[in-house]
Formats: C-alpha cells, sequence, structure tokens
C-alpha cells in the first residue's frame, strides 16, 4: 500500500508509530500488522492515564510506506540509508513533534529479542543512544503479547549482521 501523504506529519495530539518490520514480509502481512497495532495502540490511548495521551489518534505506518513515501530510488547507496534511518529515529517536524513518538519490532526467533535487521537496528541504536525517551516495544503477531525493549543488544549468532534486542525479563507478558 502507498502513502499518498507524508506518513510522518500529522496534527498536533495524533501519536505516530512506526512499525518496523522485515524488509521481506509480505505486503498483506505488513497490512494486517498495521491494522492489528492501530487498534492495540487505540485501546492503549483510550485506557491512558496520561491526559496528553488520553483521546488522541493514532496512527501506524509501516517501514516499507514511510520509506516509498520518502526514498525516490530503488538503487539507494549508504547515504540514502543513512539519511533514512536517522529521519525516522529522530526526525522532527516543522512544528517541532517527532516524526514518530514510538516504534514497534515484530517477534522472531528469539520471540520478544528479535532478532532484528541493519537497517531497524540502526534506528533503534540512535533512539536508544540519543536521549529522546521515545518507546520501542517488541511485538508478538499472534497474540498481541508486548515487551519493553530496553537497547539493542548482542549480533545474531547465526547472521551477525542481525542483532539481538535488550528485553528485560521482569517485562510483564501481556499487553503493556
Amino acid at each position: 500500500m502507498t502513502t499518498t501523504t507524508d506518513p510522518r506529519s500529522g496534527p498536533l495530539g495524533e501519536y505516530r508509530v512506526l512499525f518496523l518490520h522485515p524488509a521481506g514480509w509480505a505486503d498483506h502481512a505488513i497490512d494486517n500488522g498495521v491494522q492489528r497495532l492501530r487498534a492495540l495502540f487505540e485501546r492503549g490511548v483510550a485506557n491512558a492515564t496520561d491526559p496528553s495521551m488520553k483521546g488522541a489518534s493514532v496512527r501506524i505506518v509501516s517501514g516499507r510506506d514511510d520509506w516509498q513515501a520518502h526514498v525516490k530510488t530503488t538503487r539507494p547507496g549508504p547515504r540514502v540509508w543513512e539519511a533514512w534511518t536517522r529521519d525516522v529515529a529522530i526526525g522532527l517536524q516543522r512544528d517541532g513533534q517527532p516524526s514518530y513518538h514510538a516504534y514497534v519490532c515484530p517477534w522472531g526467533a528469539e520471540e520478544a529479542a528479535g532478532p532484528i535487521g541493519g537497517a531497524t537496528a540502526t534506528i533503534l541504536t540512535m533512539v536508544f543512544t540519543i536521549p529522546v525517551g521515545k518507546p520501542v516495544l517488541s511485538w508478538n503477531p499472534e497474540d498481541d503479547r508486548a515487551s519493553v525493549v530496553s537497547g539493542v543488544g548482542r549480533p545474531d549468532p547465526e547472521n551477525n549482521w542481525r542483532l539481538i534486542l535488550a528485553v528485560p525479563h521482569n517485562t510483564p507478558a501481556g499487553t503493556p
């Protein structure tokens, strides 16, 4: 699904979440993930105790849609990747709002710990390195359980270009 408007811009009070799915996922799997995450976050906003979040509108944007809206080449070089990952991690709108308020990675072979690919690792490393206070969740698409991610951890022993997420063991099971 190609987005016709800029997925990063929105009205004040809109909560934007970037869904950092694997690049190899089929379109229908990505679209299904976006729909399920939207429902999950809308329930969270409806039950929020923070007055600034109560009743906020939610937009879930897939990495695929952000990439298609902002990268105008089919053969991106290292500079394009670097610029895109930086923009989605710490970019700001003209009014000073962050492009994205939160990030979600789907569970992988290591369950809540991923693994994640190189672009996702770069994005999350920036999110955790530059203190911007944005939440990162690892989400199980099978049952909607989610875990808070505290950092990007060790390399995946089977593929050294992928990384394992740091998920605290005391994170409660279920949706935060």
